[in-house]
């Protein structure tokens, strides 16, 4: 079996927002993974460079810098689906659920047009695209319907919004104190996943091995701690 590999495109205008484009050399098919505060051009340049054929589009949580430009990515990749949970699908539409209306951005109370081809992406189901192969699962917390992607055969997930930092130490935000959703999906995290598995958060430009977080994160150790 080939081996895919993972792209992340960080744009620190905002948040250092990550989109990632996660592909495989030998079929060219690839998946795009949020919008990293619309980063159109750079995920464009990589995927000529690359010529690779993007499958589908998945948009992980309800916050707009994973989905601003949307139509546009849906323009330049017109053959592709686009998926989000059916719980976050109207922060689409709505500013102020999709958390833009608080924020003076360029891209101010933001919304989009309703794109052609957008698909329901189902809680604990595990999809192939173009023979990519990954799980979702429901995360919850920040946005209702917020998920993490396993991609099991290479050991990697991406953290929608739990688990994000730009140290193991310091990896969980300040959300998850006392949330009683966000503590069940990190203990969830850590109680299934292989401590080799490689976490790639949405948000800040590098990436962790799941053993040093538990080695290092304080924040971690306690909400594992607890029953």
């Amino acid at each position: 079996m080939s081996i895919n590999k993972v792209e992340t495109i960080t744009n620190s205008e905002f948040k250092n927002s990550n989109g990632f484009i996660v592909y495989n050399d030998e079929t060219k098919s690839a998946i795009i993974v949020n919008t990293a505060f619309g980063s159109l051009e750079q995920m464009q340049q990589f995927v000529t460079s690359k010529g690779l054929e993007v499958c589908a589009i998945i948009i992980m949580s309800a916050h707009f810098e994973n989905f601003v430009r949307l139509n546009e990515y849906c323009a330049a990749f017109p053959n592709v689906e686009i998926y989000m949970t059916i719980d976050d699908i109207p922060a689409l539409f709505n500013p102020e659920l999709n958390y833009s209306a608080l924020y003076n951005t360029k891209y101010g109370s933001y919304v989009i047009k309703q794109p052609k081809k957008l698909k329901a992406l189902m809680y604990d189901k595990k999809y192939n695209f173009c023979n990519i192969e990954f799980e979702v699962i429901h995360e919850g917390g920040s946005s209702k319907g917020s998920v993490m992607l396993d991609f099991f055969n290479e050991k990697v997930l991406l953290s929608g919004e739990i688990l994000q930092g730009e140290t193991p130490d310091k990896i969980i935000p300040d959300i998850s104190v006392g949330n009683a959703l966000i503590e069940d999906s990190i203990r969830r995290v850590f109680s299934s996943y292989d401590l080799e598995y490689t976490l790639y958060p949405t948000h800040s430009n590098v990436n962790f091995n799941l053993g040093d977080i538990m080695k290092y994160n304080i924040r971690v150790q306690r909400i594992l701690a607890m029953k």
